[in-house]
This record gives C-alpha cells, sequence and structure tokens, in this order.
C-alpha cells in the first residue's frame, strides 16, 4: 500500500558549480566558526582566490576589525570592510518600532510592509537614542 502512498524521488546531490578562475568571499565577523570557514575556503582555493569582507555593526565587540584585519593579515587574504546601518521604523499596522538592516519596511510583528523611517542607525550614539538608554 505504501508503494502507491509515496511514489519513489530521486534524491539529488546538489553540485557547487563554479566558473574556472573562482574570487570566493568568506564573511567573518571574528569568531571562531567564521575563522574556521575562511580557513576550509583557503584550504580548497588558496590565497589568490579568497578574500575577506567583516561587516561592521554595532553590536562589534571593542577591537573586532582590527582582529579581524590582524587574522588576514596572518593568512595573506585582502579584507574588504564595510559599515552596517539600521532602519529606525515604526509599523504603520500596529505601531511597533522595530530596527532593520532591509531598506524596504517589513515589520516583524504583524507583516506589514508599512512604516515610518524614524531615524537611521549609524552608530552606537544612534543605537543609545535609538533605546532611550
Amino acid at each position: 500500500m505504501s508503494q502507491f502512498l509515496f511514489p519513489e524521488y530521486v534524491v539529488e546531490q546538489p553540485q557547487l558549480t563554479l566558473p574556472d578562475d573562482p574570487r570566493v568571499v568568506v564573511s567573518i565577523s571574528g569568531g571562531k566558526d567564521s575563522v574556521a570557514a575562511l580557513l576550509a575556503a583557503l584550504e580548497r582555493y588558496g590565497t589568490q582566490r579568497v578574500m575577506a569582507h567583516h561587516q561592521v555593526i554595532l553590536e562589534d565587540w571593542p577591537g573586532t576589525p582590527e582582529y579581524c584585519q590582524q587574522v588576514c593579515d596572518f593568512l595573506g587574504v585582502p579584507l574588504y570592510m564595510s559599515q552596517a546601518q539600521y532602519y529606525g521604523r515604526e509599523c504603520s499596522q500596529c505601531a511597533k518600532r522595530f530596527l532593520s538592516s532591509d531598506p524596504e519596511p517589513h515589520c516583524r510583528a504583524c507583516g506589514s510592509r508599512e512604516a515610518t523611517l524614524l531615524m537611521m542607525v549609524r552608530s552606537i550614539l544612534d543605537l543609545v537614542e535609538w533605546r532611550s538608554m
């Protein structure tokens, strides 16, 4: 009877296909998991094909960008950094306030896609202002 309820499926293993000369970008946070991912990429693709990226965020521990730079310098990997920014919004439907890095509003509380932009949060001082403490 189960043969009628569950037809046979062929399970295909996904194959990673990269160009012949790939450039691999590894996102690093400074934690052990992302450093391990960087080491795995270096082992597989070599220093000529790997670069790292660190997204500077407000919640970083002091010295995190410098640590990421030291790790990449030691491994011979170029590091690129960019500054995160957050949109501080108030939902037009449920009036919840929320932060998001997405330029398009999306309230996680009610699912509404309409919100008023209250402020841009670009620094730790902005975050203190946003949290009113």
